[in-house]
């Protein structure tokens, strides 16, 4: 297969494929188990977030090759994210601040700047508590650094040795973060950058082909190993990064799955609703994940969540798990059609 083949199917199906990557997300998220190891995995795929970096890296590039001033880029990407994200944040930092004002008015300058750190994106970096999520505070530093990655790729002109220099430096350096919290971020820069290359090499090199095989004998391989992982002491996973960097490997086959799962589904008019739920999903992905974590840190917050927990059946106690995760997703996409109106009314006044 052509990777300019390649990469325009991938770009048809986007929304498709982040569709389901933030579904697994959105029922992972919550405290659903599962006594089967292999459902167990299903549901909590940690390498959808790859796939979300690579998109980034992908959407960056052509981004910054339509209009390559970085003022417009910069603006572009805030007003796709912090409108969404600041109403939120206040919603989320309510319950914090009752508290402190209740039962420890002395950490109320502390829970401050902790509020601070949310607003702006800055907090996980710094070490802070209540930080509402790593995700966007790491998003934000990727499209900060997305200009001058972009360019350095252009840079080197397709050359294989250089880009696999590039590719083998974020490799080696991630050896720097193990034991630190930052690894979560760190380790998706690799797939942020094969998502960079991966444009370019598109653009630069149209005729260049891909092993549709060994692309899929690597997706076999990459979830044998991550399901291996999920065996591993969580602590040993995240400490080194080794419940992630397999997704490096299944990524590029599983996009390539999913593109043909999705236009089987548009081509016949019984599975046609599956493709448009599909692409809703993934046109309101960030809504979805910013809702996601608050619904479920206030659950938490206000005992519910323990109080499901502690439902005997475990099938009940996961329908009910289930029903909560389409519940906020129906929000989710609420919530992003009244701010879409809300910040387009605002442009347009």
């Amino acid at each position: 297969m052509l990777i300019k083949d390649y990469m325009a199917k991938i770009g048809k199906y986007r929304a498709h494929i982040m569709g389901f990557c933030i579904l697994d997300v959105l029922i992972g998220h919550s405290d659903m188990i599962f006594r089967s190891g292999p459902m167990s995995y299903l549901v909590s795929l940690l390498w959808v977030i790859d796939i979300f970096f690579f998109m980034t890296g992908l959407g960056a590039y052509h981004s910054l090759s339509k209009n390559s001033q970085l003022l417009p880029f910069y603006k572009r990407r805030f007003m796709r994210v912090y409108p969404y994200y600041l109403p939120v944040i206040f919603i989320y930092a309510i319950p914090i601040f009752v508290y402190s004002l209740r039962f420890a008015p002395e950490a109320l300058l502390q829970n401050i700047q902790q509020f601070m750190g949310n607003v702006f994106l800055m907090g996980w970096f710094a070490g802070l508590d209540n930080q509402f999520n790593w995700y966007i505070q790491a998003l934000m530093v990727f499209y900060l650094v997305a200009p001058p990655m972009v360019l350095l790729v252009k840079h080197f002109e397709g050359s294989g040795k250089k880009l696999a220099l590039l590719l083998g430096f974020f490799c080696i350096t991630q050896v720097c973060f193990f034991g630190s919290d930052f690894l979560v971020a760190y380790a998706r820069t690799i797939a942020f950058v094969m998502g960079i290359i991966a444009a370019d090499c598109a653009v630069r090199n149209k005729n260049i082909r891909l092993n549709v095989p060994i692309m899929l004998v690597l997706w076999v391989v990459g979830n044998a190993l991550a399901y291996y992982v999920q065996s591993l002491p969580a602590d040993l996973g995240a400490k080194y990064g080794i419940s992630w960097y397999p997704g490096l490997i299944i990524i590029p086959g599983m996009m390539l799955i999913l593109s043909w799962v999705f236009e089987f589904c548009s081509k016949h008019k019984a599975l046609g609703w599956i493709s448009s739920v599909f692409s809703v999903l993934g046109q309101y992905s960030l809504e979805i994940y910013i809702v996601n974590v608050l619904g479920y840190d206030l659950l938490a917050r206000c005992g519910i969540s323990r109080m499901i927990n502690g439902m005997p059946n475990y099938i009940v106690r996961n329908l009910v798990w289930l029903a909560i995760a389409m519940a906020l997703g129906v929000i989710s996409i609420a919530y992003g059609k009244m701010m879409h109106k809300l910040i387009n009314k605002k442009k347009t006044a």
